[in-house]
Order: structure tokens, then C-alpha cells, then sequence
């Protein structure tokens, strides 16, 4: 009878030490999967800081131009050479198309992570914020294109545009199932880059491996728990994601920093009026062309931001309606047709003819990728279709009560606790909030005067917009 007593004790020990061995190993295995994951996001995050409107770093290493800013690193995905091992794709897919594959550890400047279970990390990253084919369009306003779901397909992260996902970085984890890694001794991570499936899964409504083909299209992901790996099917991807606030609140995380952003627009929307006054002065009626409308079908299109008959809209790239109705006019480029580049005596260069090299001057890439947060308010009495100049002795605005031909106003960030939303309605969720001056300017006053659009309306500079006026006799001075 001891003797069984014995046997029995012995045998719920084992059993209840293993299971307990099962559980710590899992535990252990999930903290050294967040310490790597915790690890790579920071990279990521670095990445964007050290690339911020900085020449390419060049060696495969990647990074933007000057006047770029919040570009994440395209994944590691093509298995060529050693000598490319961990160097993100110079090309991983067209504009706007979500990317993924490795993380590109070189690329990054570190060591190769991985996780717990010694798997290579993966990565995914939003279409508009890869350093790729460039997105037309990339901002503190550009929103992520990755949700969160839970096992019922409920959205836990990135349920409103502008809280989606913008990076997600991926641990494996073991092989389920059917899964298949292909080892080479010539790659670190194996040679099957380009297979997510071996690596990633998901819960039978969810495929983490699974990326949509489309141009601005949502993709979702599932994030496992301790236990997940034994559901049906079983999944055990783990992840952390960076969202769109971390990126630019890294960026812009230093008082320099900001600092210097904030002097590269001012230059900037000085340069725009200087512009404006140059169409003005090339034209002998001293005509000021019409704004672009509020609402475009695509934001990030420069030739959507064509003028159109008003007073108040935003700053137009095409002035095509604006040459007509002068009558002069060889380009129908605003930037061409007023000379406003260094070859034409003009402080900057806003003029880019692609493809290149060389690639476009700081200004332009501001121009091109903030042209969304630059507004124009014309007076009446320089409107194309006026006969001849007035110097405001009829019709014209005001800023902070004297008389102005017009002026060119930077939106600045979104302010504190606001309720203003920049949504461009390019995904199937979110509604075109761009096009409600609300969502950008300050001020009540000047709110009601640019939405009435008379051409005589009442501006008061203020807020953290900038503003720069154009004056009857069309020299440009700051408001």
C-alpha cells in the first residue's frame, strides 16, 4: 500500500511540475518576445527621428530626403546576397500599397532580433509611410491603414482614421500546424522572406499573414494570448504596433526640433506669397489668381489643387482658370509660370519636374507633402477678372484691420484637446473632414470670414497659424 501511495504522489508531482514547466517556459519565451519587440519599435522610432528631413544615409541604409519627414524603412523582403541581408527593398510595392516582410535589421543599424523562439522579427508597414514610391502626401495628419481586432473580429485598436495603426512589428513564434520554415545557412532568417504564411496566421476570420493588394485599403491583425496556440486553429502571432501621435510626437520631441519645423514653414509660406506676388507682377493687370477649392477628390494629387472662380479656398498649384481669364499665360503651373525658382531669381526652388535626379528642393518636398495645410484668401478687387488694379480702393480684406490683396495662411498643428480632424476620405471609414476650414485655421473670425468668401472679409492673424500678406502694392510682409 505505500508503495502505491508512493507511485501516485510521485505521479501528480511530475504531472502538476510540468505543467507548471509548460506555463514558465511560455511566460519566459512571451518576455523575451516583448523585450525584442519593445526593442524594435524604439529602432523604428529612431529611425523616423534620424531620417527627418535628412540627405538618404546611403549604403542600403535608406532614409528620406530634406524636407521628408516620418518615412519608416520599406521591409526586408528580397533574399538576393549576403551582401543585402537585413537592407530594406528599394522597392516594396507601389504608393500606397501596405508592405511586409523582415524587419530590416541593417537598415535599422542593429543586430538581428528575434524572438523567444528565435524566429526572425516581422514587419508591416502602412502604404503612405514606407520610404518607397513616394505617397504624394505624408504628414502629422496622414493616417495609418493597420486595426486590431479580437477573436470576435471587434476593432480594439485603431477604431477611429486618425488612431490606426501606422507600424506593426511581428514575433512568430513556434511553427503550427502546417507551417513550413525553409532554413539556409546562407540567411540568418532562413530563405523564405517572401512566405509569410510559414510564419504568420491567424484565428480562421483573421490572417495576420494576409496583406490586401489595393492601394489605400485597411488591413487587420489578430494579437495572440498565452493560450491562443491551442485553439482551433491555432495562432500565436505577437506584436506591438506605432501609431501615428508617436511618430510625429518622436520627430517633434525636442523644443529644436519643433523649432526648426516651424522656421521651415514660415520660409516657406513667405516664399508661397512671393510667389503669388511674382504671377501678380508678370501679368500687367497685376492680377492675383484664384484659390483652389476646399474639397478635392484627392489631396495628395498636386493637379487637384487647381483654381477655381472665389475668394477663399487653398493655395492653387494649377492657375489654368486664372491665365484664361487674364488672358496671359504660357504655363499652367503657378510655380512655372510665375519663375518661382532659383534659375529665375526666385530664394527657393518650388519648381520639380520629375523623374529624377535630382530630386525635388527642400521647399518643393514641404510644398508637396504639407500643400494640404496652405490657404489662400484673395481680395475682390485682384481677382483675375477684374479689369484693372485698385490698390484696395474698393474691395478688398483685411488683416488685423488694414488692407491686404490676399494672404497665405500655414495651418499648424491641430491644437490641444481640439476637435479638429484632417481626414482626406481615402479609406472606406473615414468621411473628407479637410474640406471644412474648421479642421484647420484658428479663430472664430477668421473661420466665418474665409467660409463667407466675399473677398472683403475680416482677418486677424493669432493661434499658431502663420500668415503671410500680400499689401495692395504687392509686397509680401508677415501679418
Amino acid at each position: 500500500m505505500l508503495i502505491l501511495i508512493i507511485t501516485l504522489a510521485l505521479a501528480v508531482s511530475a504531472y502538476y511540475f510540468s505543467s507548471i514547466s509548460i506555463v514558465d517556459l511560455k511566460v519566459n519565451n512571451l518576455n523575451d518576445t516583448r523585450l525584442a519587440l519593445k526593442k524594435a519599435k524604439q529602432l523604428l522610432l529612431n529611425y523616423a527621428v534620424m531620417h527627418a528631413s535628412q540627405n538618404g544615409a546611403g549604403n542600403g541604409l535608406g532614409g528620406g530626403d530634406p524636407g521628408e519627414y516620418g518615412y519608416f524603412p520599406c521591409p526586408y523582403i528580397t533574399q538576393g546576397n549576403v551582401v543585402n541581408e537585413g537592407k530594406q527593398n528599394g522597392n516594396c510595392g507601389a504608393a500606397n500599397i501596405n508592405s511586409m516582410g523582415y524587419l530590416p535589421w541593417t537598415s535599422l543599424q542593429s543586430e538581428i532580433l528575434r524572438d523567444g523562439h528565435g524566429n526572425c522579427l516581422w514587419y508591416a508597414v502602412s502604404g503612405a509611410y514606407k520610404n518607397a514610391t513616394n505617397s504624394g502626401l505624408i504628414n502629422e495628419d496622414t493616417n495609418g491603414m493597420f486595426q486590431i481586432v479580437d477573436s470576435g473580429n471587434n476593432v480594439i485598436a485603431g477604431v477611429t482614421p486618425e488612431n490606426r495603426i501606422v507600424a506593426v512589428v511581428f514575433a512568430p513564434g513556434a511553427a503550427l500546424g502546417a507551417q513550413s520554415r525553409v532554413a539556409d545557412v546562407n540567411f540568418s532568417c532562413g530563405s523564405d522572406g517572401t512566405n509569410a504564411a510559414a510564419y504568420l496566421e491567424g484565428n480562421g476570420n483573421t490572417d495576420n499573414a494576409t496583406l490586401l493588394t489595393d492601394a489605400d485599403n485597411l488591413d487587420t491583425f489578430i494579437q495572440a494570448s498565452l493560450t491562443s496556440d491551442n485553439d482551433s486553429p491555432p495562432y500565436n502571432d505577437h506584436f506591438i504596433t506605432i501609431t501615428r501621435s508617436e511618430i510625429w510626437a518622436a520627430i517633434m520631441a525636442t523644443t529644436t526640433a519643433r523649432s526648426e519645423f516651424n522656421n521651415k514653414m514660415t520660409n516657406l509660406t513667405a516664399a508661397l506669397a512671393e510667389c503669388l506676388r511674382r504671377y501678380a507682377l508678370k501679368n500687367t493687370k497685376n492680377r492675383l489668381p484664384w484659390p483652389a477649392p476646399m474639397s478635392l477628390t484627392d489631396y495628395r494629387v498636386n493637379n487637384n489643387y487647381a483654381d477655381v472662380t472665389g475668394y477663399a479656398g487653398r493655395l492653387p498649384f494649377i492657375v489654368a482658370d486664372s491665365n484664361t481669364a487674364i488672358g496671359v499665360g504660357t504655363n499652367n503651373e503657378l510655380f512655372v509660370e510665375a519663375g518661382c525658382n532659383v534659375a529665375g531669381g526666385f530664394p527657393v526652388d518650388l519648381i520639380y519636374t520629375p523623374p529624377a535626379p535630382p530630386p525635388p528642393s527642400e521647399s518643393r518636398t514641404l510644398w508637396n507633402n504639407w500643400k494640404d495645410h496652405f490657404f489662400y484668401v484673395l481680395s475682390k478687387d485682384y481677382e483675375p477678372a477684374t479689369s484693372t488694379a485698385s490698390a484696395c480702393a474698393g474691395n478688398c480684406i483685411t488683416v488685423n484691420n488694414i488692407k491686404m490683396a490676399g494672404v497665405v495662411i500655414f495651418s499648424g498643428s491641430r491644437q490641444a484637446n481640439s476637435s479638429q480632424l484632417r481626414n482626406g476620405g481615402i479609406a472606406t471609414d473615414e468621411a473628407d473632414t479637410k474640406q471644412n476650414i474648421r479642421n484647420y485655421i484658428e479663430g472664430v473670425n477668421n473661420q466665418t470670414a474665409f467660409i463667407d468668401a466675399t473677398g472683403t472679409g475680416d482677418y486677424f492673424s493669432g493661434g499658431n497659424d502663420i500668415m503671410y500678406c500680400i499689401q495692395p502694392d504687392l509686397n509680401v510682409v508677415s501679418c
